[in-house]
């Protein structure tokens, strides 16, 4: 992944072998595989200019041939942090969310974990409320659109299979579980978390 002037890659999550920090190697690539890349900027972007994101695969197809895939995102750069907030992707935050814990869990306490997934929900919404609203009433919950089912998606994600404390999970049926949220597309994972449920 590279990225333009004033970003960088943070962090790569998921099943994968790291040689190096700027690249990653897949064993096997299909269509159910897919990891998470965390970015940070380490300068000062011009407001109302373009950042590009660029995701490079090589690989080789199954008779032989070497190929390379390439996809590129170009973002408008934005200090309003209103405009954030409404442009985004809950879907996304909640799969970057899931894959941290993951990594968390692999280190701490599942308690930790649990209360580290609570506080990034909180630390999201106080940022909205404090910076983003005109005096809110003291005692009501301000929610922005994109992100009005972060508090269920949360909660969700903390009561789910994989995070529940207890001796009722079986550690090789959690680790199972865990394994599987690195892999998780964003579109399943959301499934995952929160399944839809048909009266």
């Amino acid at each position: 992944v590279r990225c333009s002037t004033g970003l960088c890659v943070k962090e790569y999550i998921g099943n994968f072998l790291s040689k190096n920090p700027d690249d990653i190697d897949l064993a096997n690539v299909d269509c159910d595989k897919s990891f998470a890349v965390v970015l940070k900027h380490d300068e000062k972007l011009q407001e109302n200019s373009e950042a590009c994101i660029q995701a490079a695969l090589l690989y080789t197809t199954s008779t032989g041939q070497r190929r390379i895939r390439v996809h590129t995102v170009s973002l408008t750069v934005t200090s309003v942090l209103g405009q954030l907030f409404r442009f985004a992707d809950l879907d996304a935050i909640m799969n970057i969310q899931a894959r941290l814990a993951v990594q968390a869990a692999l280190q701490q306490p599942l308690e930790k974990v649990r209360q580290n997934l609570i506080n990034s929900c909180i630390d999201i919404l106080f940022a909205y409320r404090k910076f983003c609203t005109n005096s809110p009433p003291a005692g009501q919950l301000i929610l922005p659109e994109a992100l009005k089912l972060l508090p269920l998606y949360t909660l969700a994600l903390i009561k789910n299979t994989a995070f529940r404390p207890g001796t009722d999970v079986r550690s090789d049926e959690r680790a199972f579980l865990l394994q599987n949220i690195l892999d998780m597309s964003v579109a399943f994972s959301t499934h995952y978390i929160y399944p839809r449920l048909f009266p």
